[in-house]
């Protein structure tokens, strides 16, 4: 096993988790990067510093940090599979090379932005209007919305159930439909005999709507807009009409408050409302 090369290892450890990775695709994706970068020798000998130059070349042609650390954390998990399952002594050639991340991007629409982006969305694309309006009024995430099936959506009783296998956190969730929803989605019954919420005029699930949307933000006069924005924007609202950071939590899906907190900076009055307990003693001093 110490000889083994890096392809071997790569098409050995792909085949092993095949039946056992929800996300073998996107792995093997990554793994198939990873052979294009990696040095020529066997992955037993694979250095600290062969895995900083992987990331600075990962680096170097655009990728962003969040998706090399992403990269590393499958490769990491690659690494020590090799190690507990084959005997393969190594040590992790990943360690210490996670990259430092940049503050969490939260841009949000004011409500006048948002019924530009609706009127020109509507405008290029009913289904395309019905996406933005479902996303502002439900915060699901853009898989989460076209992976939506009608017998997942119950108008009567008001709410949609996204299945674990559709989520980012693989856990069921139940989304309470508003009145923005509920004209989302019954504009989505019009016309429509498929299983999906989404579908196209074949009855097929559509898979993207990312360059329909970048067109209607353009035209719609907005900036530095991306579909995963319409998940902040819902987020944003909420706690700037005092909505609680866990309910929020709840309806984003968030596994940790840690992830909502990035909204706290929103609430209204936050800190004035703390202090003002102390006025029913009286003014001090």
């Amino acid at each position: 096993m110490q000889s083994l090369t890096i392809p071997d290892f790569l098409d050995r450890y792909s085949r092993e988790i095949r039946f056992s990775h929800k996300s073998h695709y996107s792995v093997v994706s990554v793994l198939n990067t990873f052979r294009e970068n990696a040095p020529a020798k066997p992955v037993a000998e694979l250095s600290g510093s062969d895995m900083h130059g992987y990331v600075q070349k990962r680096l170097e042609v655009g990728i962003q940090p969040t998706t090399v650390n992403r990269e590393l954390s499958v490769l990491s998990a690659a690494f020590n599979h090799a190690r507990r399952k084959w005997g393969v002594q190594m040590a992790n050639p990943t360690r210490h090379l996670r990259l430092r991340m940049p503050a969490l991007r939260v841009r949000y629409l004011e409500r006048c932005q948002a019924d530009a982006l609706l009127r020109e969305a509507y405008e290029l694309r009913a289904d395309l209007g019905d996406f933005v309006r479902l996303a502002l009024n439900t915060g699901c995430r853009k898989n989460e919305l076209l992976t939506l099936r009608w017998s997942d959506v119950n108008l009567e009783r008001g709410y949609i159930l996204l299945r674990p296998e559709n989520t980012k956190a693989n856990r069921r969730r139940v989304i309470p439909i508003n009145r923005g929803a509920d004209q989302a989605l019954r504009g989505r019954l019009i016309g429509n005999d498929s299983e999906w919420v989404f579908a196209n005029r074949f009855g097929e699930r559509i898979k993207a709507l990312d360059w329909l949307f970048r067109k209607a933000v353009r035209a719609a006069g907005i900036e530095d807009f991306r579909i995963h924005d319409l998940r902040h924007t819902f987020a944003s609202w909420l706690v700037t009409e005092g909505v609680e950071l866990i309910k929020v939590r709840d309806l984003l899906g968030h596994t940790s408050i840690k992830m909502t907190e990035r909204y706290a900076h929103l609430m209204p009055n936050r800190l004035h409302d703390a202090v003002r307990v102390l006025d029913m003693f009286g003014a001090v001093g």
